[in-house]
C-alpha cells in the first residue's frame, strides 16, 4: 500500500513536496515592484524607424534584388477569349474545392494581367442578384489568390 493514500481516497501531497505561499499573500493586482525595469542593454527598445546607414560598401549589397512595386503591374490585358473563359468560371463557381482551384489557377496563370482579373472579380462581387453561395465561393477565390500571391510565379505578387 502507498504511504500517501488514505482510506477515504483523498489526495494527500507527499511529505517532501513544498507548497507555494498561501493564496491570501499573493496580490490580486500586479505592482511595478513585481516587474523590475529592464536594464539599459537596449532590450525592450523598439527598433528605429529610419533606414540603416550603410556607408561601408559590403558584399551584402551585391545580393540585393529588386521587388516590383504594385504600380509596376503589367498593363497587359486578357484576350477576349480569356476574359470570357474567366467570366464563365466565375458564373459557375461553387464552394467545391475543384472549382476554387480551377479559378485560382486561372488567376495565377494570368498574373501578368492581374489588374483586369481583379477588376472582373470585383465586379462579380458587386452584382446584387448573385446568390450568396456564389459570392462566398468568389470570396474563397480571393482568399486563395492572396494566399498564393507569394508563389514563385512572375507577377503573382501584383495580386497583393
Amino acid at each position: 500500500a502507498d504511504s500517501t493514500s488514505t482510506s477515504d481516497n483523498s489526495m494527500v501531497p507527499p511529505a517532501n513536496m513544498t507548497m507555494g505561499p498561501p493564496l491570501s499573500t499573493i496580490p490580486l493586482h500586479p505592482t511595478t515592484s513585481m516587474f523590475p525595469p529592464l536594464s539599459s542593454n537596449n532590450m525592450g527598445t523598439p527598433p528605429s524607424t529610419s533606414p540603416p546607414n550603410n556607408t561601408s560598401s559590403s558584399s551584402s549589397s551585391s545580393h540585393s534584388f529588386h521587388v516590383p512595386s504594385r504600380n509596376q503591374a503589367s498593363t497587359k490585358s486578357l484576350t477576349r477569349s480569356d476574359r470570357e473563359e474567366f467570366e464563365e468560371i466565375l458564373k459557375e463557381i461553387t464552394t467545391n474545392r475543384a472549382h476554387i482551384r480551377n479559378a485560382m489557377g486561372f488567376a495565377i496563370d494570368h498574373a501578368d494581367e492581374s489588374k483586369e482579373v481583379v477588376e472582373i472579380i470585383s465586379q462579380s462581387l458587386c452584382v446584387k442578384e448573385t446568390p450568396l453561395p456564389t459570392k462566398l465561393a468568389r470570396l474563397f477565390l480571393v482568399s486563395d489568390i492572396l494566399h498564393n500571391s507569394a508563389a514563385a510565379v512572375p507577377h503573382a505578387s501584383t495580386y497583393r
